[in-house]
């Protein structure tokens, strides 16, 4: 599952998680954090699938 999510987060935020980078440094680190909250931030505005209603 570590690996999965490992992999996920490379995809979509083109940054290695820290913990598994094998180039350990702090502007890899914000990278990382600054595409991450950009991903997050751009998809709090879209609206839940709502699959209770099927009419």
């Amino acid at each position: 599952m570590t690996i999965g999510l490992s992999g996920l987060a490379t995809l979509l935020f083109s940054a290695t998680f820290p913990q598994f980078d094998p180039e350990v440094s702090q502007s890899n680190t914000d990278k990382f954090k600054v595409n991450a909250t950009s991903f997050f931030n751009a998809n709090e505005g879209m609206h839940a699938i709502d699959d209770s209603n099927t009419s």
